[in-house]
């Protein structure tokens, strides 16, 4: 990354030279604008919901060392993953309504993630023994955005670019319980569309008359992902392991965030 902002600066010193067109007159102007990087999800909790195996925990008469703990309807889990990166990318087009003021719609892939934890469960009132079914979640997203920036010249090449959004993000969730233990089972896969909003700050560099290069950061709040809810107690094919009715895991106050590289084209 070092070498790539290096690389921009140095790209900036030889387009500050080498043309001498105002490009701080940019009102009336489209652009396109691509790139992508690395983008990043944080949950600020991770929710196993279960009825039926929160009672199971609870009325067990045997206090068992390791057992997951129950509130209300729902499994504390533990060893949570709430964080988790993968590559995004993102395309946007827009209009300068003024020398520094401009509008755009972006699509933007956020990634794909897992995350996990684990719910430990006694077996036998004579056995003091916990096993534990490792969690996986798998959360693929989406989103489009409608957005406002304002960009400000530093150097005749160099700039601050600054943006606000708001949209839609897109969420799909993919769960699998007790990988660890061989159980093939998971929760019913779901799509959930969010109200989404962020923002964006980027430092950018003229390259020629008509493109920019930006290396921006940014955070968009995603709301709240979750799977379908288990409709009946199912059992593993050999017996051995099951899934129970009201099951569902969920994500709340998802938070995304990146780092990108874009080339924008004016015209």
């Amino acid at each position: 990354m070092k070498s790539v902002i290096l690389a921009a600066l140095i790209v900036a010193g030889f387009s500050s030279t080498a043309h001498a067109e105002d490009d701080s007159a940019r009102a009336g102007e489209t652009f396109i604008e691509v790139g992508g990087g690395a983008g990043a999800v944080h949950a600020g909790s991770f929710e196993f919901i279960n009825p039926q195996g929160g009672g199971y925990i609870a009325t067990f008469p045997v206090a068992i060392p390791g057992v997951s703990k129950v509130v209300g309807n729902s499994i504390v889990l533990d060893r949570q993953r709430r964080n988790a990166s993968s590559p995004s990318a993102e395309v946007s087009l827009g209009h300068f309504i003024g020398d520094r003021v401009y509008v755009r719609a972006t699509y933007r892939y956020l990634g794909r993630f897992h995350l996990s934890g684990s719910a430990a469960f006694p077996i036998d009132p004579a056995i003091p023994l916990a096993v534990a079914f490792d969690q996986d979640y798998d959360l693929r997203g989406h989103a489009a955005y409608f957005g406002v920036g304002y960009q400000a010249d530093l150097t005749g090449a160099l700039f601050v670019d600054l943006s606000a959004e708001a949209g839609a993000a897109r969420l799909r969730s993919v769960s699998r319980q007790g990988a660890n233990v061989g159980d093939p089972l998971g929760h019913p896969a779901r799509t959930v569309t969010n109200v989404s909003a962020g923002g964006e700050l980027g430092l950018g560099v003229h390259i020629g008359r008509r493109y920019d290069l930006v290396f921006k950061g940014r955070a968009d709040l995603l709301g709240t992902a979750m799977t379908g809810i288990v409709p009946v107690d199912t059992l593993s094919a050999d017996g051995n392991f099951g899934i129970n009715a009201g099951e569902q895991l969920k994500l709340h106050r998802v938070t995304s965030y990146g780092l990108a590289m874009t080339l924008r084209a004016r015209f």
